[in-house]
């Protein structure tokens, strides 16, 4: 958790359902140390580094209630010399 606390750059693709995204949705971190605060201008970025993404990969839905649905995926990490994989769960409302 620490490592993937560090990435500036989320990848998210959705594989459930009928969805199956081929490219990821990519989110920024709007500040470096995670506070709120006045967004820096956005530049257009397309490459990555690897030191820079942790990838998200939805699988599937375990259940629903009033705020949303809850969904089970999977949480990659990389690094030059080693690969985390973690089993999550996220509510998307």
């Amino acid at each position: 958790m620490e490592l993937a606390s560090r990435r500036n750059v989320i990848l998210l693709y959705l594989q459930y359902g009928i969805y199956d995204s081929p490219r990821p949705s990519t989110f920024i971190r709007a500040s470096p140390n995670g506070d709120p605060g006045p967004r820096p201008p956005s530049k257009v970025v397309q490459n990555y580094q690897l030191e820079e993404c942790l990838s998200i990969v939805l699988q599937s839905e375990i259940g629903h209630g009033a705020t949303g649905e809850v969904l089970r995926g999977t949480l990659s990490v990389e690094a030059s010399a080693c690969c985390v994989l973690l089993d999550i769960v996220v509510n998307k409302e």
